[in-house]
C-alpha cells in the first residue's frame, strides 16, 4: 500500500467494500493489505461472516425492506473469531454495522429511484485493459484501463446519465429530445450526438474533455464553455477553474488509437507528451532548444522510430545514457 491505514480506517474501507461502495483503488489496497498476513486475511472472512449472517438478502425486493438485527448476528459467530484484541473485536462489529445500515439506505434510495431518478445503476470497471460497453440506445463508450463507468440498463426519463470515473472515448447516438450527460467529477458534460473522449483520472488535477465530433457542452456550477471538434475543456479541481483552449499536441487518445498528432508543437510539449504516452524518461540538454516548433504525426510506431524523425525534421541528436534515458541535443553540436 502506498501509505499506512490505522485499524478503524481500514475497518471503515471493509465496511465500504462489503456494502459494495469501494472505489477500484480502494478495492486494491485492502486485496494488499489482506496479502500482507494471514491476520488480515481472517478478519476480512470474518467480517464477511458477520455480513452475510446479518443480513437475509441483498436483492429482495424493495418494497419488503429487511429489518437487520445486527446484535444477533454478531452473537451468532463470535465464537468463531479469535482476534488478537477485544478493541478489535468491537471495531471489526461497529464498521459491519455501518455497513450493513448502508444497506437499508441503499435499498430505501432505490425504491426512490425506481419511481423517479434517472440515476446509473449498471457498472463496467476495467483494471489493465480497455474495455468497449454498448448502451441500449446504440451509443457506445471504449472504457480506458483503470476506470469504471456506471450507467442503466435502459434510459428513462428526459436525460440520458451516466457517471464515469477514469478515461473513456464516447461515441453518442444522436437523440435531440434527450440529451446525454456525462458525470465526472465536479462537471457536467451535455451533448446530443457527438464522439468526445473525456480524461477524468483521479491522480491528475485537472479532468480534460476533447472534442472529435460534433458539439459538446462542459459545464460546473454556472461556469459553461462550448466545444467544437479540435477543442479541448480542462477543469482544474484544486482551482475549481473551467478554460477552453486548442489543442497542438494531441495525445488524450493515444490509449485507444496508437496515434500522435503535434500542430505547431514546441519540443517540450512533444517530450512531455512523448514520456506520459510511451512511459519513458526523454530529456532536452539545452534549454534553447525548448520552443523549437514542429509538425509531424506518427501511428503505432516505437519511441525510437519516433524520436529519430523528430531529430532529422528540426536538426537534433538523440542519445541514450547510462540508465536508457533519451537524451536530445542540438544537431549542429
Amino acid at each position: 500500500m502506498k501509505e499506512e491505514y490505522t485499524d478503524e480506517q481500514m475497518y471503515a474501507l471493509i465496511a465500504r467494500y462489503l456494502a459494495d461502495e469501494a472505489s477500484v483503488e480502494e478495492v486494491r489496497i485492502l486485496e494488499s493489505w489482506v496479502q500482507s498476513s494471514d491476520e488480515n486475511a481472517k478478519t476480512l472472512a470474518d467480517a464477511r461472516m458477520l455480513w452475510a449472517e446479518s443480513i437475509p438478502s441483498h436483492f429482495e425486493p424493495v418494497t419488503d425492506i429487511p429489518e437487520i438485527d445486527i446484535d444477533a448476528a454478531w452473537n451468532k459467530v463470535q465464537h468463531k473469531i479469535q482476534p488478537t484484541s477485544n478493541t478489535r473485536v468491537l471495531q471489526l462489529r461497529r464498521w459491519v454495522s455501518i455497513a450493513a445500515t448502508l444497506i437499508v439506505m441503499f435499498s430505501i434510495g432505490y425504491l426512490v429511484y425506481d419511481m423517479t431518478s434517472t440515476k446509473p445503476d449498471q457498472l463496467a470497471i476495467t483494471t489493465t485493459e480497455s474495455q468497449t460497453v454498448a448502451l441500449t440506445d446504440g451509443s457506445s463508450i471504449e472504457l480506458n484501463a483503470d476506470s469504471e463507468i456506471r450507467y442503466p440498463e435502459e434510459f428513462k426519463g428526459k436525460k440520458r446519465v451516466v457517471e464515469l470515473k477514469g478515461e473513456a472515448f464516447f461515441e453518442i447516438a444522436r437523440d435531440t429530445t434527450r440529451p446525454f450527460v456525462v458525470r465526472t467529477g465536479e462537471i457536467e458534460i451535455r451533448v446530443l450526438g457527438t464522439s468526445f473522449n473525456v480524461d477524468a483520472n483521479a491522480q491528475e488535477d485537472s479532468i480534460e474533455v476533447q472534442v472529435e465530433t460534433g458539439l459538446v457542452e462542459v459545464g460546473s456550477g454556472d461556469d459553461k464553455v462550448q466545444l467544437r471538434p479540435g477543442e479541448t475543456a480542462v477543469f482544474y479541481t484544486k482551482l475549481g477553474k473551467l478554460i477552453k483552449r486548442d489543442i497542438k499536441a494531441i495525445t488524450t487518445q493515444f490509449w485507444r488509437n496508437r496515434r500522435l498528432n503535434f500542430k505547431r508543437a514546441k519540443l517540450y510539449e512533444v517530450v512531455k507528451a512523448l514520456n506520459e504516452a510511451y512511459d519513458t524518461t526523454i530529456l532536452i540538454s539545452d534549454d534553447q532548444l525548448l520552443n523549437r516548433k514542429i509538425n509531424v504525426k506518427f501511428e503505432n510506431q516505437e519511441i525510437g522510430e519516433i524520436l529519430d524523425i523528430i531529430a532529422n525534421t528540426i536538426n537534433l541528436k538523440v542519445r541514450q545514457d547510462s540508465s536508457n534515458n533519451f537524451i536530445i541535443e542540438d544537431g549542429e553540436n
